[in-house]
C-alpha cells in the first residue's frame, strides 16, 4: 500500500485546543493575516466551543451539522510547516474542510489528528527541498517525520520532549560531528521503549538527570532515522547519475542531514536551449596517421596556428589561455592518437561531498592526480548572452552563479553562455579558490564554431587523494590574462571562504 495515500478521516478533537496566544499568527498564502476559524478566539482550556449557526459565516459548509462543529474540525489540507524558535515548538499551516483559506489557523502536531495528511505533507515537502536550490530550500522547513515518533502517542513524553524540526536536528548532529556534543552511548530502539516505560509509570516525578538522559537518547534516534532516511535517499541519487557515466562517482555527506543535491537535472555535456544548433560535423581532419610532436606541423592544432597541447603520456604542456584543438571524426588517426584526451571522457574517480566551511557540495578526487591531467568538463545548457544576463539577475539576488560565457573567440561580444545552475555534471558542484589546483581551457573536437567550445578542466599541479578539487572562478580563459567574465557575477560580490593564505576576500571583484 501507498503509504502516502490518504484514506483516513482528518480531525482536529475540540478537546485538544490550546490557548490561542499559543498559535503562530494565521496568515493566508499570499501572508495576508486571518482570522481564525470557528470561534477559536473564544477556546481556552477546559471550556467548550462557542456556538454558532450556519447563518452567521457564509463559508461554512452547510452539510455540517452545529452539533459536530461544536465537537471537531475536519483537516482539508496540511499547506506550510514552520519552526518557533522562541516556544521551541513547530506548527503546521492548516485548511479546513467547509472553511475559506481566510480561516487557515497554525496547529501543533499535538492538535492534529490526520496522520495520512501528515505524512503526505511530509513526502511532499522532502521532494520539494531536494529539488530546491539551497536558497530556496532554507525558507522550507522540513517537519518531524510523523511515521517515526512514536513517542508522540504517550501523553507523558509529550509533556517532556517535543519532537525537533529538521533545522534543530541538523545543528544538533553538526555539534556532533565538530566534537562539540560527546555521544557516551546510544540505546537500542528496545532499550528506549524500555526507559520510556520505565519513567511513564513510575509513581515519583522522574530526576532532571533522567529526563535529560531520556531527552538525548529521543534525539538521538531521531537523528538515526533522519540519517537512514538521507543515506538511502543519497545511495538512490548516486545510483541515478552513475547510470551516464563510464567511471564512478561517489556521493557521501558526513558533515549534515542534508539530502542529494536534486535541485539540477544531471546531464554530461552541453544541452542548447531553444534555437541553438551546435554543429558536429567538422569539415575536415589531419592526415595524420600517428599524431605527436614529431608530426605537429601537420596535426590539428597547427592547422589553427597552435602547438601540439599534449605530451606523449597525454598531459598538458601548454599554458593557461592556449586554445586545445583535438583530433576529430575526419582525421585519419585511430583512438590511440594522443591528440584525444577529452573526448574520451573523465577517468579520473571522483566523490561529490558536503563541505565543513559553509560551501555546501564540493568536489574531491579517490586518487592521486598528475600535473596536467585532464579532469573533468564543464556541462551546462548552452544560451544565448541575452537570456545569461536575464538569468543573472535572479542568481545574484540569490548569491550564486553559474554562468560561464563562452568569450575565448570575442570577449564581451560573445555569443553564448553554459549556464549549469539546473543542467550540469559533476564540475557544476567544484567550488572556488584563489588558489586552485584546476585551471579552465578551452577546448575543440567535431565542433569547431569558434564561439562554441568546450570547457574542460585540467590539473595545474600534482594533486593527492582525498583533496578537493577547486578552480578560479574568475580565471581568465584567454592569453591575455585580463579578468574574464566567465563564471562573473556582474551585480554583487561574494564573500570568499576559500582560506587559502592567497585569498582574495571577496569573489567577483573587479
Amino acid at each position: 500500500m501507498d503509504r502516502n495515500s490518504s484514506s483516513s478521516t482528518s480531525v482536529l478533537s475540540s478537546k485538544k485546543r490550546r490557548n490561542i496566544k499559543d498559535y503562530f499568527q494565521p496568515s493566508d498564502s499570499n501572508g495576508k493575516k486571518v482570522e481564525t476559524p470557528l470561534g477559536v478566539k473564544e477556546i481556552q482550556h477546559n471550556i467548550k466551543i462557542k456556538k454558532r449557526s450556519v447563518g452567521e459565516d457564509k463559508c461554512a459548509d452547510k452539510s455540517i451539522s452545529n452539533a459536530s462543529r461544536e465537537e471537531h474540525f475536519e483537516v482539508e489540507e496540511i499547506l506550510n510547516y514552520a519552526y518557533c524558535e522562541i516556544q521551541k515548538k513547530g506548527k503546521y499551516l492548516v485548511k479546513w474542510v467547509g472553511w475559506s483559506s481566510k480561516h487557515n489557523t497554525w496547529e501543533p502536531y499535538s492538535n492534529l489528528y490526520c496522520e495520512e495528511k501528515l505524512k503526505e505533507f511530509y513526502f511532499k515537502r522532502l521532494r520539494e527541498r531536494e529539488r530546491a536550490n539551497p536558497s530556496k530550500k532554507r525558507t522550507l522547513e522540513l517537519p518531524p517525520d510523523p511515521i517515526t515518533h512514536f513517542e508522540k502517542r504517550s501523553e507523558f513524553l509529550d509533556s517532556v520532549f517535543s519532537p525537533p524540526c529538521f533545522s534543530e536536528l541538523n545543528k544538533y548532529f553538526q555539534k556532533i560531528q565538530r566534537g562539540e556534543i560527546k555521544v557516551a552511548y546510544q540505546c537500542t530502539p528496545q532499550d528506549l521503549e524500555e526507559m520510556i516505560d520505565s519513567l511513564s509509570i513510575s509513581r515519583s516525578k522522574p530526576s532532571s538527570k533522567k529526563l535529560d538522559v531520556l531527552k538525548e537518547q529521543l534525539m538521538l534516534k531521531h537523528i538515526r532515522d533522519t540519517r537512514q532516511s538521507q543515506k538511502t535517499r543519497i545511495k538512490e541519487w548516486e545510483d541515478e547519475i552513475n547510470k551516464m557515466e563510464r567511471v564512478k562517482i561517489t556521493v557521501e555527506n558526513e558533515t549534515d542531514l542534508e539530502g542529494p543535491p536534486r535541485h539540477m537535472t544531471y546531464i554530461t555535456g552541453y544541452l542548447p536551449a531553444q534555437g541553438i544548433v551546435i554543429p558536429n560535423d567538422p569539415p575536415c581532419g589531419c592526415e595524420c596517421t600517428s599524431c605527436s610532436l614529431s608530426t605537429e606541423k601537420q596535426c590539428c592544432p597547427n592547422s589553427y596556428g597552435h602547438s601540439f597541447p599534449y605530451t606523449k603520456y597525454r598531459k598538458l604542456r601548454i599554458g593557461i589561455g592556449n586554445p586545445i584543438y583535438e583530433c576529430n571524426k575526419r582525421c585519419k588517426c585511430d583512438s590511440s592518437c594522443s591528440n584525444r584526451v577529452v573526448q574520451k571522457g573523465r577517468m579520473i574517480k571522483l566523490c561529490i561531498f558536503r563541505t565543513d566551511n559553509d560551501c555546501g557540495w564540493g568536489v574531491k578526487t579517490l586518487e592521486n592526480i598528475k600535473c596536467g591531467s585532464f579532469i573533468v568538463d564543464y556541462a551546462g545548457q548552452v544560451i544565448t548572452s541575452e537570456e545569461a544576463e536575464e538569468r543573472g539577475k535572479q542568481y545574484d539576488s540569490e548569491g550564486r552563479t553559474y554562468l560561464f560565457d563562452l568569450d575565448f573567440n570575442l570577449g564581451d561580444e560573445c555569443p553564448y553562455t553554459v549556464d549549469a545552475a539546473n543542467f550540469g555534471n559533476v564540475a557544476h558542484f567544484i567550488n572556488h579558490s584563489c588558489d586552485p589546483n584546476l585551471a579552465i581551457f578551452n577546448v575543440w573536437i567535431d565542433c569547431l564554431d569558434p564561439n562554441l567550445p568546450r570547457l574542460c578542466l585540467f590539473a595545474q599541479r600534482d594533486i593527492i587523494k582525498g583533496e578537493q578539487l577547486t578552480f578560479d572562478y574568475c580565471q581568465s580563459t584567454t592569453a591575455d590574462n585580463s579578468v574574464s567574465s566567465s563564471l562573473l557575477n556582474k551585480n554583487n560580490r561574494m564573500l570568499c571562504r576559500c582560506g587559502t593564505s592567497k585569498c582574495r576576500k571577496w569573489l567577483f571583484e573587479r
